[in-house]
């Protein structure tokens, strides 16, 4: 077991040493879109559809819970909106939205029309901000944030106090210490625990430990599902991006390329893979639909 984690009280992992929430928010203002390594200039075509396939699919889980209500001029606020995908796609369905993120980088380059609709600074102040104002969100949405937060329970407590009863809060997270990444670790197929990052990950999330720290902050799970398994090509000596990260680029496209597919043929069928590889502890994500 890695030295730099510990097991918590709701039963997933975080770090031994939690780092400065300053430190942390200039890390992410100066370096999250604006460094090369992480950062894409211009996506393809089948980036760009892979991207909204797999927001068109949480929208599904949405209209689930909904139902049949009327959709139009409902309110999103996506914490760690990043290029602003997620905004322009519920822009597009006549949503008000609104985005928070440290910096206002990857929306202006991916999504400049956004920006006007984008708050950027401490996700906590914000937050507060809109506490005090008496704003209510209709949909929360958090993609791959609640891994990056110093306390992601006072996170969940605070998102709480900006919903209304019937709110729906939208959560993917890494799936981290997973049994297909213990097995690559202990059969030595990979070398190292890989998905262990500081200091962006602070949290690594399990599906149970996901529920438990929901339930104890007031949100009830009425939807689980999984993601993509990527790490099985870690099986495979030729698609093993950890030991070849040469390989990492072609492993992506193909898993764009398949996810590209599964939601052509049908979002719900696609939904329902998700939800089933959710149920065995698979997938690179997983992802809880979420009312108070």
């Amino acid at each position: 077991m890695n030295r730099n984690v510990k097991l918590n009280k709701f039963g997933f992992y975080s770090l031994a040493n939690i780092p400065n929430e300053n430190d942390l928010a200039s890390h992410y203002k100066e370096k999250y879109y604006q460094d090369g390594a992480r950062y894409i200039a211009e996506y393809t075509d089948e980036e760009v559809k892979y991207i909204n396939n797999k927001i068109e699919q949480k929208y599904d889980l949405i209209i689930d819970v909904i139902g049949n209500a009327e959709t139009s001029n409902l309110k999103l606020l996506e914490l760690g909106s990043g290029e602003g995908w997620t905004l322009s796609f519920f822009h597009k369905k006549e949503w008000s939205v609104k985005g928070v993120d440290f910096s206002e980088h990857g929306c202006s380059n991916q999504n400049s029309d956004m920006l006007e609709y984008l708050v950027t600074g401490n996700m906590y102040e914000i937050i507060d901000e809109l506490i005090e104002n008496n704003e209510k969100y209709d949909v929360i949405w958090l993609d791959n944030v609640l891994e990056h937060v110093v306390d992601p329970l006072l996170t969940l407590q605070k998102c709480k106090l900006i919903s209304k009863p019937n709110t729906i809060l939208m959560l993917e997270v890494p799936n981290d210490f997973s049994s297909l990444q213990q097995y690559l670790v202990n059969t030595g197929i990979v070398d190292k625990e890989y998905w262990v990052a500081p200091p962006e990950h602070i949290s690594y999330f399990n599906m149970d430990g996901l529920v438990s720290i929901c339930d104890k902050t007031g949100w009830k799970v009425v939807d689980k599902l999984g993601d993509y398994p990527i790490d099985m090509g870690l099986l495979n000596s030729h698609t093993n991006y950890i030991m070849n990260p040469e390989v990492g680029r072609e492993c992506h496209v193909a898993r764009m390329k398949a996810e590209n597919l599964i939601h052509d043929i049908s979002i719900k069928k696609a939904n329902d893979y998700y939800r089933a590889l959710g149920a065995l502890g698979l997938g690179r994500d997983i992802i809880v639909v979420c009312k108070p």
